[in-house]
């Protein structure tokens, strides 16, 4: 049976449908009936084949590209009926032994574009880790957020959740966009990154930088979820981010949160 660990594995490599990857590219199995891509990846393969493999049997597969082939040890993870037409018809879906070093075109196609969101909040995450300055809070929230927009979910969804993350955290915080008025910071209130945060009992030191790296987090969200628009100059005014007086432009800044309050 697959183990969720195998399924995770499986859904980190992109898989590329037949349809685009090179005419060139075929796939065979030495000694057995003619087999075809549905689609492959770096780490695994959907074949239909007009026979049935069991569960969890090892195979090589032939993997011919225009400029060579390749022999893949290959696990069968499932095998079952696709269609019936003109014969059964089977899908098998398995995984190879190694991640696939892929040549030339094929390498291209299967190397998944980098989310600039994710590899920013990564290289945050890894700093946050490395220094015993980190808050450990704000580094769990940080991962939680990561684990999000890996797996798909709109950076959009992301910031609502994290927003209501930290009024859990502050039972008594309201967090909204800062305002075109002149803001007064007080015991009970602070803007950080173009939001601003009320709360019914005064922010300590310890509040207040959590909160700060929290608004940058939400700011580098919303640079994906709510790209900046145009309006024309007889249209409604629409707020602006105001910038915090502290901004952040490495890892290494980010880390002076723990040792800055204002």
């Amino acid at each position: 049976m697959e183990s969720a660990q195998d399924a995770s594995n499986r859904r980190a490599h992109r898989r590329i449908p037949s349809s685009e990857l090179p005419e060139q590219t075929l796939i065979r199995i030495p000694e057995r009936p003619a087999i075809s891509l549905v689609d492959l990846s770096s780490g695994g393969a959907l074949l239909e084949m007009p026979f049935q493999l069991l569960p969890e049997s090892r195979i090589t597969l032939e993997l011919f590209t225009s400029a060579e082939r390749i022999d893949v040890p290959f696990q069968l993870l499932r095998c079952y009926v696709s269609h019936l037409k003109n014969g059964v018809r089977y899908h098998a879906a398995g995984a190879f032994d190694r991640e696939l070093k892929l040549p030339g075109a094929l390498a291209v196609e299967l190397t998944p574009p980098v989310d600039p969101l994710v590899a920013t909040l990564e290289s945050f995450l890894r700093n946050s880790q490395a220094t015993s300055h980190g808050s450990h809070g704000f580094t769990e929230l940080l991962a939680w957020v990561l684990s999000e927009l890996r797996r798909g979910q709109p950076a959009s969804v992301v910031s609502r959740q994290v927003k209501t993350q930290l009024v859990r955290l502050f039972p008594s915080l309201s967090i909204g966009p800062a305002s075109l008025a002149v803001f007064r910071e007080t015991p009970n209130a602070a803007r950080f990154f173009g939001f601003d945060f009320r709360s019914a009992r005064a922010l300590s030191a310890a509040d207040r930088r959590f909160l700060r790296a929290s608004a940058q987090l939400l700011s580098l969200i919303h640079k994906i979820a709510e790209p900046a628009t145009v309006h024309a100059p007889d249209s409604p005014r629409k707020v602006e981010y105001v910038t915090s007086s502290l901004v952040v432009h490495s890892a290494a800044d980010w880390q002076t949160f723990a040792k800055t309050a204002r």
